[in-house]
């Protein structure tokens, strides 16, 4: 008796869960932490709490140039998603949009390309402007936006020059 109990309560809870649209929306950026100038690194945006239908995203960063372009994953109707770069802002969009069947994303939205410029130092990338509808077309606005920071080092010719000109300058003496 006690186990068929335990098992309506869970059961009550996950269809109060359900009603209320599930979990909280949380984004994720993940890629390399530290890039060499000039090196292009892959980051992936990915989501967990809910089921998404449609999302637009903003891409802001001081890291360097989009290279490549997005790269958006195929499981779904990708006639439907677009990528460009907001004349207005200079971010980079991107709009993604579930297919009409509206299977679940999996949880990937979707992965682009930044190449590091040719200074040194931290740099971010953040998430903003972020609009996420469920199956219902509901906002789901409990999205919480994430910001990575990647440390751009020179890239290894340009550290074995350095050192070899301080080798000969050290030589001179």
């Amino acid at each position: 008796m006690k186990k068929l109990i335990v098992v309506l309560i869970v059961l009550s809870m996950a269809s109060a869960a359900n009603a209320m649209g599930g979990l909280p929306l949380t984004l994720a950026i993940s890629g390399p932490d530290s890039l060499v100038t000039g090196a292009t690194g892959t980051y992936t945006v990915s989501y967990a709490g809910a089921t998404i239908l449609l999302s637009d995203v903003d891409i802001v960063t001081d890291l360097g140039t989009i290279g490549g372009g997005v790269i958006l994953t195929t499981n779904r109707d990708t006639a439907l998603d677009w990528t460009a770069e907001n004349s207005i802002t200079g971010n980079y969009e991107v709009s993604i949009c579930n297919d009409v069947l509206q299977t679940d994303l999996g949880y990937l939205l979707f992965s682009f390309q930044l190449t590091a410029p040719g200074t040194t130092g931290v740099a971010t990338i953040s998430l903003i402007g972020n609009a996420f509808y469920d199956l219902d077309w509901n906002v789901l606005t409990n999205a919480v936006l994430p910001t990575m920071e990647v440390t751009i080092t020179p890239e290894p010719i340009t550290i074995g020059l350095l050192g070899l000109g301080a080798l000969f300058l050290r030589h001179r003496k």
